[in-house]
This record gives C-alpha cells, structure tokens and sequence, in this order.
C-alpha cells in the first residue's frame, strides 16, 4: 500500500494550485513550475514503486527451537532487507550476516508460532510517499517455544546443583559465605532495634535504615516459600522459573528448604528436586511437556507440615491469601505482571490494585518486595 506523507500531500497541493491559477489567469511560468512539481512527484513515485516491490524470503531452514523469553536466529537464502522493518511479537529483527541475511525471532511465551510474512515500510527518494507491504516466507518457518521453568527443572531433578554464572536463566549465586564469617543479609531496621546495629553503610547507599543479619553458628539456612496458585500459563510459567532459579543459585552456599503453597495449606517439600518436582505436576495442565520431564525422571513427591524458618524468602504474585501467611522481615519476589494478561480492563484494574496494597502491607510490616529474581542479589550479597 502506497500513501502521500505529509510533505507529499504539501507538495501535490501546490502543484495543482500553481497549475489552477496559471491557466486561470494565463501564466504559463505557473503552470510550468506545477507540472515540473507534479513530474517530480511521479518520478518519486515510481522510483518508490520499484523498491516495494514484495519479493519472496526463503529461510535455509523451516523449524526452530528456542526458550520462552529468548529468541532464534534464521538465516535467510534469498531476501534481504530493504526499507525499515516493521517488529512485532514474534519477527525482532533482520540484519545481514555471513553469506546472506539473518532473520532474528523473538518468543515471548512459551508455545507454536508459525512466521508466513515479514511487514517492511520505505519512503521515496524524497520523502513524498510511504509504501508498506509484506514479504511472504516461503515456506513458512515454524519456532516451538519451550516454558522458561523447563531446563530449570531438568537440572534440578538431575542433581546439577547450582547454576550460577551457568546459564541465562538461572539465577546467579549471590556469592560463597567466607570461613570465619556469619554474614547472612541485609535488610531494613525493624521497630524497636537499636541504633548500634544499624549498618551505615548500606544507610548512605539505599536512603534508609539498614541492618545486617548474621546467621546463628552453625546455621546458614534459607526457607524458600513458591506460591502455586497463579492466574495465567504465562505467569505461572514466570514464578516457577523464578522459584528454581533462587533455589538452584542459593542451594551453592546456603541450606535451602522449599515450601510450597497451593492456595489452601503451606507444606514443606523434599529439597530442590521435590520442589521441581511439584512444580511440574503443577504446570502439566498447562505445558504438556512437564510430564514428559517427569516420566523421564520418575520419582514421589514427599509433603510434610513444618513452619519456615531463618531467612524466608517469597515467591509469589501477592494475589493469594500467602502474604497473610509470611513472617515480617521476609522477602518476597513477585517476577510477573498478571494484569497486562487480563481479560478485561476492569480485572486488570482489580488485579493491580490487590497486588499494590498487599505490597503496602508487607512493606509496613518490614517485608522487601522486590519485582525482579536479580534485584534478590543486592538483598543478600554482602555490602
């Protein structure tokens, strides 16, 4: 489709006017600067006309394999770019490479999507027109997806330990306690501590009251508590591969204990592996490849009843009654955002407002909410 811009529309207008008033009152330099105006916006036309000119892409290869929230790269044995290319949710760019162009993908969630065009639009030599168009992939290239928990799992039931500084999606181990030191965390002053314990340092640097934490002797234990319950595949996607994340970067240099919360009790699991484990049997409704993941590695998944205890860390999208459930002091990650996924602008709006004053409340009672797995480093790295 080809259209005028706005300095196009200018110039055609003054065109036809010179040519109005030249033959209106019999002035021939009028009308031959309009016809001169309007021959020079055909041949920006036409010149336009032959650069858009859709031309078929053909990828070297018709399937592609990524994780949800990365991307892929299809190298391309016909076609190339030319004019500005239009992203959208899936095509994040085209770029030339070695021996041809390179398309490069982007899958957001986890899923099929299947690429059967490619929107460019170009401007005219002169800036008159615009043109848009689309370039079919033939044939169609098809990238499948997989859910970000997935390889977390996976090395988590094969007993692969912590991940940090292994992967792009792990998280990062915080760092290894040195002998000799019972450092734990820091975090905010609660009421009613003295000023003596007050970390001046991390002070000056956050603009509030810090403390440091130290771990009893002999106890450097973390108790990881994995919300369930969530609203969409997507987040549920979100907080399990942020749970896995915490628990395979931690479990390098702290006793970790996982708990899980399904909406209606707290239980405590048997390690990391039955934490994967009862994450997987959870998304299963959702991502069918969760029980291929678990009949590759068969096993049972042990509850007990036990009360979390040390440092207690949180992951939840503060929309189930677990909040209510947290000890004060403790730190919550909550990694999604539910009500970009609403159905409605009228639950997003519901959504968005119990998730910010359950964030109030927890705040108030000396509880660090924190909306990213790597902003956790800065809670427990020391200062």
């Amino acid at each position: 489709m080809i259209g005028a811009t706005s300095r196009g529309a200018g110039v055609l207008a003054l065109s036809a006017s010179l040519l109005a008033i030249g033959i209106a009152v019999g002035a021939y330099l009028l009308v031959a600067l309009g016809v001169l105006l309007a021959l020079a916006s055909l041949a920006d036309l036409a010149a336009l006309v032959v650069l858009s000119r859709p031309t078929t892409l053909r990828p070297s290869q018709g399937e592609v394999a990524c994780s949800a929230g990365s991307g892929a790269t299809v190298a391309l044995s016909h076609g190339r770019l030319r004019g500005n290319l239009v992203k959208d949710q899936l095509v994040a760019g085209l770029e030339a490479g070695e021996g041809g162009s390179l398309l490069r993908l982007s899958c957001p969630h986890a899923g099929s999507y299947l690429l059967s065009f490619v929107r460019f639009t170009l401007r005219s030599p002169l800036g008159l027109f615009e043109a848009s168009w689309e370039d079919p992939v033939r044939p169609p290239v098809r990238a499948s997806a997989s859910p970000r928990f997935l390889p977390l799992a996976v090395a988590a039931l094969a007993g692969a330990g912590a991940m940090g500084g292994q992967g792009t999606t792990a998280f990062e181990a915080p760092y290894t306690l040195p002998r000799g030191e019972d450092y734990a965390w820091t975090e905010r002053l609660q009421p009613g501590e003295p000023a003596e314990v007050i970390d001046w340092r991390a002070t000056a640097r956050r603009g509030e009251l810090m403390v440091k934490r130290f771990y009893p002797q002999g106890s450097r234990e973390v108790s990881l508590v994995v919300d369930l319950t969530a609203t969409d595949p997507e987040s549920a996607d979100e907080l399990a591969a942020a749970s896995l994340s915490i628990a395979l970067g931690l479990s390098g240099s702290l006793s970790v204990t996982p708990y899980i919360y399904d909406g209606e009790r707290l239980a405590r699991v048997n390690g990391i592996d039955g934490l994967a484990r009862a994450l997987l049997e959870r998304l299963g409704r959702h991502y069918p490849e969760a029980f291929r993941v678990l009949d590759d590695y068969p096993g049972r998944l042990r509850l007990s009843e036990g009360v979390p205890e040390g440092k207690v860390i949180a992951v939840t999208q503060l929309l189930s009654p677990l909040p209510s459930l947290l000890p004060p002091g403790c730190t919550v990650v909550q990694p999604t955002r539910p009500w970009l996924r609403a159905p409605s602008l009228e639950e997003a709006y519901i959504m968005k407002e119990r998730h910010d004053r359950e964030v109030s409340l927890l705040r108030a009672s000396g509880c660090q909410v924190l909306l990213s797995v790597r902003e956790l480093t800065k809670v427990v790295r020391p200062l």
